[in-house]
């Protein structure tokens, strides 16, 4: 397993620091995509057999999927807490037991069922280096051939035990064309989720209650959707998870603005300020929205909104803000609009600009 595994490692690990000058730079994973980043090796690893656990449950009862797995669905802990990792550990010892035996019995095939599924794991671990997700289903695409290979192996040795009974082979058979019309049930059945986002989103929300990306996407959606009280309730929560994440502060606010709460909403736009870049168009914009609920057209408003289309926060194609659907040209080359009080009297929910503080007057 070594000798297969040991080159993959290497080609990956070699371009890795070919293409970011080193194999683990400390701060450049956030801590919403990886908290494994931001603790040490120690907790790290340990984790990391949680890790190990939660995809083998996932591959074998795929009951409950989730698209999103971020801060705070799966947090970090330290030895000897934890479960999951105690049964991590043991089923890696369980591998590294069936691999000996493997070894010694000269069973090519099972040696390569087990490197080709630690040969791609420990890529994406998170043990030896964190990488730039906590956890995904996506990732163990490759390592899952390694285990259906196993789990075929399996099925061949049971139905062999009883090589004189065709019933007994008819049963096996009977039995793992269930199990493979149940998958492909499950399959079917998580298809739809993947109709939108705003469905994607909220089946994640589902699975991990406290992933504070989806409570915040969930809730701009809600936003997009005219249901104040619900996008409240969840852009608050993302709040109180990642206090000084802007983004669901910023649509808090707005939240409030729509709900005729504006000092609460002025409230949430100065702990966002606080927090924002230099120059960050998304405090201004709300705070130009508040300016126009409070009174008709206003020097403050305009002020406020001029600011926030201000150079270098100009939208451009293929920028952060452009690819929100906010791609338009500089206030400088269209014409001024007319702002009125009844522009911003209701949510605007035509598009998805608007849901990122970008509507149209």
């Amino acid at each position: 397993m070594i000798a297969v595994c040991a080159p993959a490692i290497g080609v990956v690990l070699a371009l890795r620091l070919n293409a970011l000058g080193t194999l683990a730079r400390p701060g450049s994973v956030h801590l919403l995509d990886n908290p494994l980043a931001h603790v040490s090796a120690g907790e790290r690893f340990w984790t990391s057999l949680d890790l190990v656990w939660r995809y083998a449950r996932l591959l074998v009862f795929p009951i409950r999927l989730s698209a999103d797995y971020s801060y705070a669905s799966i947090e970090p802990h330290a030895f000897p807490s934890g479960t999951e990792s105690w049964l991590g550990l043991a089923l890696v010892l369980g591998l590294l037991a069936l691999l000996a035996r493997a070894w010694r019995s000269r069973d090519r095939y099972t040696v390569a069922s087990i490197a080709l599924v630690a040969g791609p794991y420990a890529v994406i671990s998170n043990a030896l280096l964190p990488i730039g997700t906590i956890f995904g289903e996506r990732l163990v695409y490759l390592p899952s051939a390694g285990v259906c290979m196993l789990a075929a192996r399996a099925v061949v040795a049971v139905a062999m035990r009883a090589p004189t009974r065709p019933d007994h082979r008819r049963s096996v058979t009977a039995i793992t064309g269930l199990v493979l019309a149940l998958f492909a049930a499950r399959t079917w059945m998580r298809v739809p989720d993947w109709s939108n986002n705003l469905r994607l989103f909220e089946s994640a929300l589902e699975v991990n209650p406290r992933s504070a990306k989806m409570l915040a996407w969930v809730g701009r959606g809600r936003l997009e959707r005219n249901d104040l009280e619900s996008a409240r309730e969840l852009l608050t929560r993302a709040t109180e998870l990642v206090p000084r994440w802007i983004d669901p502060r910023v649509h808090l606010a707005r939240t409030l603005v729509f709900l005729d709460d504006l000092d609460a909403a002025e409230h949430e736009l100065d702990l966002a300020a606080a927090d924002a870049p230099s120059g960050d168009p998304w405090v201004p914009y709300h705070r130009g929205l508040i300016a126009l609920r409070v009174v008709n057209v206003s020097e403050d408003a305009a002020r406020q909104f001029a600011a926030a289309t201000r150079p270098p926060w100009v939208p451009r194609r293929g920028s952060t803000w452009g690819s929100h659907g906010c791609a338009r040209a500089p206030r400088s080359i269209r014409p001024r609009p007319t702002w009125t009080r009844s522009s911003v009297s209701r949510p605007i929910v035509a598009s998805t600009a608007s849901s990122h503080g970008c509507a149209r007057p």
